[in-house]
């Protein structure tokens, strides 16, 4: 039997946090002949390969790969290759999903097919426990899953994370995989999203496709992720040149604001890293002494610093780094625009986000221009429900206007539904 599901998992000598994941997996809602588990050993050298015969079981078809160390792109895309199912379910070796996670994504690529979904991935509440850098990681995803959860969100390609992910395998293939320029596992799925969203495919989170993220997230783990992000972001900005704005990298220090100590620190970087090192026992002290705020204020100056010394690492000079800040565009260029007379236009306006695929709209109120919803490099095409809500939230005026004159003019009913807010 063809299975429904591939679920495709990337790993590198982490085969403990792996057999979690893998065995979360081995015991499903869904039969086991409805999906597969695709294991791409990348670079491994622990017990990966006994840790996951160990584990394997007669009632769902599990497959090991090994090939050597190039990165968790190229074995996301060669798991992908030989996957067998419609859809393709990425997970990170570090993600236990709960019993019904295959299922929910099943279902919600059943209900709404053809798009990206991402899954809810909280982490393990044991690891924030006395850790302020795991408790500020968590604040922060917490509120992405708030946003994700808004009807009226547009999503971009920074929401687009591999951790927990399912897309058709025929789309997938067709948008050319991920890119496996990327050293490390960071910015591929971003770099992804963007050629994905480009092409007007929808994105959806699916909060019930849940896999706990189990790794913990410390003060190290931050400091690797920010450099690598560093280095990830300029190369996706080399791909997608609109996208430079996106980041950090036109203002990833105060001091870009004296342009000399800039340039000198570029091209001397012994002299910020020896700040660091020197801030680096600052910060172990101050976590002795349990002075929090302080300790946190250090640590986001070596966070910057690590993100900066990515990002150098990939422009290579001080002058690639000026000259993409000049040649970045500020808006996409290929942004499809169209106008909109809102007290004409109100009522068609869904009929024509579905046949249209539209980035920005000049808003009209009887021929006089009255706002734009400008294009943003990197989101997904304008959803009738967004743009409504925008107009409601920056017209409101307006809005109460053409209403009153729709209650006068032709009745109640008449006027609710014409400007009826919700999809």
């Amino acid at each position: 039997m063809t299975p429904q599901i591939s679920v495709v998992i990337p790993t590198r000598n982490n085969s403990a946090v792996l057999a979690e994941t893998l065995a979360s997996l081995l015991d499903q809602t869904v039969p086991g002949d409805e999906y597969e588990v695709i294991i791409v050993g990348d670079g491994c050298t622990d017990d990966t390969t006994e840790t996951v015969r160990a584990l394997s079981c007669q009632t769902v078809r599990v497959t090991l790969i090994e090939q050597r160390a190039l990165g968790a792109a190229a074995a996301r895309n060669r798991g992908a290759a030989e996957a067998r199912a419609p859809l393709l379910l990425f997970l990170d070796d570090d993600m236990t999903g709960a019993p019904s996670l295959i299922e929910a994504h099943l279902m919600a690529h059943a209900s709404r097919p053809g798009g990206l979904l991402v899954g809810y991935f909280p982490m393990d509440d044991s690891r924030v426990v006395d850790d302020p850098f795991a408790a500020r990681a968590k604040e922060w995803w917490d509120e992405q899953f708030r946003l994700w959860s808004d009807p009226s969100h547009r999503f971009t390609f920074k929401d687009v994370c591999a951790g927990n992910l399912s897309i058709g395998t025929n789309l997938f293939r067709a948008a050319g995989g991920f890119c496996e320029d990327f050293p490390s596992a960071a910015g591929e799925d971003f770099e992804l999203g963007v050629r994905l969203l480009k092409s007007g495919v929808r994105v959806q989170f699916a909060p019930d496709a849940i896999a706990e993220h189990r790794s913990a997230v410390d003060f190290a783990y931050m400091i690797r992720r920010q450099k690598a992000a560093g280095f990830s972001h300029v190369l996706i900005a080399e791909r997608h040149p609109e996208l430079f704005w996106s980041f950090k990298l036109h203002a990833s220090s105060r001091l870009q604001k004296h342009p000399r100590v800039w340039r000198v620190l570029w091209r001397y970087p012994a002299i910020p890293g020896g700040i660091v090192r020197a801030l680096s026992v600052s910060r172990t002290a101050l976590a002795w002494m349990n002075a929090r705020r302080l300790m946190m204020w250090v640590a986001m100056i070596m966070e910057g610093h690590a993100y900066w010394e990515g990002m150098r690492t990939a422009f290579g000079t001080f002058e690639a780094w000026q000259r993409m800040m000049r040649e970045a565009p500020h808006e996409p260029p290929d942004c499809r625009e169209i106008d909109l007379e809102v007290a004409r236009d109100w009522r068609t306006l869904s009929d024509r986000l579905t046949m249209e695929h539209v980035d920005a709209i000049r808003l009209f109120h009887n021929g006089q221009l009255i706002g734009r919803i400008a294009p943003v490099a990197g989101a997904e095409r304008l959803s009738d429900r967004y743009v409504r809500e925008y107009i409601i939230d920056h017209h409101s005026g307006m809005v109460l206007r053409l209403l009153l004159d729709e209650l006068m003019a032709g009745g109640y009913s008449r006027a609710v539904s014409g400007y009826n807010v919700v999809s």
